[in-house]
């Protein structure tokens, strides 16, 4: 990624309209945004929060799941279009070098209940050899249903990499407070991992549950 480029949510500026297409099952109805080239947001079909009122994953985040940084300058954002939309599959693809040598591609299919699928594709129309930089991807956003001001302390994320290692964000650290575990220390607002390991999965967590 391009130095000083910040991961933040909402840190890239988007001027061009933006297009939403959807998939859809009986589980799922998947919104897909040319703004990050990826899912805007998930309504969970077979779950409701009240009466009349579905679960919505993602909602509210100002990045598309599996946005993708790291290809462009620092707060600008890969231009995606739709290429294909159907009742099977939708295809958005952007440019990934500014003379569009360089295409990068997105296939995504609803794979079965509560299954999303993706095919990314890189192609070369150039013809000449030519390295991409390191790339990062959003994870989205998830919080409990009904997240409350005092909830929040125990709110957070994690992840589990190939080394075998999991670190968490956010999250409460109880091992540190050295006095029954009864007074946990915040958790850390940064934290990384190895470089060289991929990630295997991240989840939206709480300290209990």
């Amino acid at each position: 990624m391009a130095a000083k480029e910040s991961l933040a949510p909402g840190a890239v500026a988007r001027v061009a309209p933006e297009r939403t297409v959807f998939l859809e099952n009986k589980t799922l109805r998947v919104a897909f945004t040319t703004w990050g080239g990826g899912v805007k947001e998930i309504e969970l079909r077979e779950h409701e929060v009240e009466a009349q009122e579905k679960v919505f994953l993602n909602r509210g985040s100002p990045d598309a799941v599996f946005s993708l940084r790291g290809w462009t300058a620092p707060g600008e954002d890969l231009v995606w279009a739709v290429e294909k939309a159907d009742a099977q599959e939708v295809v958005l693809s952007a440019p990934a070098h500014p003379d569009g040598s360089v295409v990068v591609r997105r296939t995504f299919r609803l794979a079965g209940d509560y299954l999303l699928s993706l095919d990314q594709q890189v192609e070369n129309l150039g013809g000449a050899p030519f390295a991409l930089p390191a790339y990062a991807l959003a994870g989205g956003v998830g919080a409990p249903i009904h997240l409350r001001q005092y909830e929040q302390p125990y709110v957070g994320s994690g992840w589990f990499t190939t080394d075998l290692s999991y670190t968490t964000h956010k999250l409460p650290e109880f091992l540190p407070s050295h006095f029954l575990f009864l007074f946990p220390q915040s958790g850390k607002e940064k934290v990384s991992s190895r470089e060289d390991r991929q990630v295997r999965w991240i989840a939206a967590k709480s300290q209990f549950f």
